[in-house]
């Protein structure tokens, strides 16, 4: 039965967007330079192209159960027993994720802004003002996110003003590092556009064809690439190729030689636009995992599953107490990612076509 609580194609838009556009945007110029060199900037639209075919492949899972979540097919696909298992991991992977954001998020206004802040009160208002504002159903958040996407217009005019200082030659040659390693970097690429997997849950809460849906959710996809290119560009072409590798958050320093006649420090000013978009990343992912809790304990009401995953996501991102110490788990992570975005879409989606499940009345 289709839920009544819809958003449209061009929210399901955004939303996707606000998920991809996350924190670890203003370190990825730095990733990509050690492995890719000047050829950096190539490797995100590189990992654009992948991660359009893993959206295709998402969608064409979606379309077989348009009226149901991933925590509703996948019992349907693999069996009770197997399905709630692929269910559990699911939620896990979104409450690590969203714990992941907290400690990214927590680092940089440590390390910018608060040093003498204990960094279990900064997560801590992360987490109640995204809890008030997901306990509320998807429209009302995914008007949110429509309406601070004025972020992103912020972030390609700081990238596109960022040139005025540029030096081409930085990037070239483009090769320098190998087509190889170009080819390399863009694992981390692929991992700084992660939230497209918000489809599987937002899929039959959308309105429109299925056709919609897909193009809604490509021109999410193409609009963070083409950002995340220009970004990752601007600041190959800003710092040369023996600075980049000393500092850690390009982006965010891109800031700290530029004065406006009101504003001095116009890089403490964007840490604003950074907690929006870690907020909106969070908020995404805490309700992808909520929606997972009450789809397996129907006896659960939502609004007591939003106030668990908050709380346990807090919990885990108070575990990593240094800089290194996150590192490594967002290391692990990057790679332990790969079993939600690529292995289990694609094993959940040729069982279905071998036993040809769908949804009844799906016309395929």
């Amino acid at each position: 039965m289709k839920n009544n609580i819809e958003i449209t194609p061009m929210q399901l838009s955004f939303t996707i967007m606000q998920a991809m556009f996350g924190v670890g945007y203003v370190s990825l110029p730095h990733d990509l330079q050690e492995v890719a060199k000047g050829g950096g900037f190539l490797s995100v639209l590189f990992a654009g192209v992948l991660v359009q075919i893993l959206l295709i492949i998402l969608w064409a899972l979606n379309k077989r159960f348009p009226t149901k979540t991933l925590f509703e097919f996948a019992p349907v696909i693999l069996g009770r027993f197997f399905g709630t298992a692929v269910s559990v991991l699911y939620i896990i992977y979104f409450l690590l994720t969203a714990s992941l954001v907290l400690d990214l998020y927590t680092r940089i206004c440590k390390e910018w802004a608060y040093p003498l802040t204990p960094g279990w009160l900064l997560m801590l208002l992360m987490v109640l003002t995204s809890t008030y504002l997901v306990i509320s159903d998807l429209r009302i958040i995914a008007r949110f996110l429509v309406f601070v996407s004025f972020l992103l217009i912020a972030n390609s005019f700081l990238a596109i003003w960022g040139l005025q200082n540029a030096n081409y030659l930085y990037i070239l040659p483009i090769d320098e590092a190998g087509w190889i390693n170009i080819v390399k970097a863009m694992h981390d690429a692929v991992i700084g556009l992660l939230g497209f997997e918000l489809i599987l849950v937002a899929y039959p809460f959308t309105e429109g064809t299925d056709k919609d849906k897909l193009k809604a959710a490509l021109l999410a996809v193409w609009v963070i690439v083409f950002l995340y290119a220009l970004i990752t560009f601007t600041c190959l072409v800003v710092y040369s190729p023996e600075e980049i590798p000393l500092i850690s958050e390009p982006v965010i320093h891109l800031l700290k030689g530029y004065r406006l006649p009101m504003i001095e420090r116009l890089d403490l000013f964007y840490l604003l636009l950074n907690a929006i978009a870690a907020a909106t990343s969070y908020m995404v992912y805490l309700y992808m995992s909520t929606k997972g809790i009450t789809s397996l304990f129907k006896r659960v009401k939502y609004k007591w599953a939003i106030l668990l995953t908050a709380a346990i996501s807090f919990v885990i991102a108070l575990f990593p107490e240094n800089r290194y110490q996150i590192m490594q788990f967002s290391k692990i992570f990057s790679y332990v990612s790969y079993l939600f975005i690529v292995a289990l879409p694609v094993f959940l989606l040729i069982v279905a076509l071998i036993r040809k499940q769908k949804e009844e009345g799906v016309n395929m």
